[in-house]
């Protein structure tokens, strides 16, 4: 963040300019912060709820609510880290992040078949398991 601001300043942009950008830059590092490292944004992921057997995924935001995944986004899987972004029921739950460290679980071997059910499940969508349409 810094190394980024400080070649704001070593650019030969006028004045006006490298502090708007700087203070646009600040104000978007403080949202990521308080999203994604200290958990304050209402938007926040506490917890998730990955049911095999029903392929269906929940989340529960920091406010408490838990919400039906609809849609896996995109997958970022690698022996240190998974990311996942998911689709979830209302406007407010396009398009959240999920980042799982090997920590985050108690023990290895979960979060080594958590990486496997990332890397290769997918999931349903609760809406049409509710349906009674869809299920003739």
């Amino acid at each position: 963040m810094l190394l980024v601001v400080y070649s704001l300043w070593l650019m030969s942009l006028p004045l006006v300019v490298v502090l708007l950008l700087s203070m646009l830059l600040v104000m978007y590092f403080v949202g990521c912060w308080r999203q994604y490292v200290s958990l304050q944004s209402h938007r926040s992921v506490t917890a998730l709820n990955w049911n095999v057997e029903d392929k269906r995924l929940e989340v529960r935001l920091r406010s408490g609510q838990w919400v039906n995944v609809t849609d896996i986004e995109q997958r970022v899987v690698w022996p240190w880290l998974a990311a996942i972004r998911v689709s979830g029921e209302g406007e407010m739950c396009r398009g959240l992040n999920i980042i799982v460290l090997p920590d985050s679980l108690t023990r290895f071997e979960s979060y080594r078949q958590f990486r496997v059910f990332c890397r290769l499940a997918r999931i349903r969508d609760a809406s049409v398991l509710s349906d009674p349409r869809s299920q003739s």
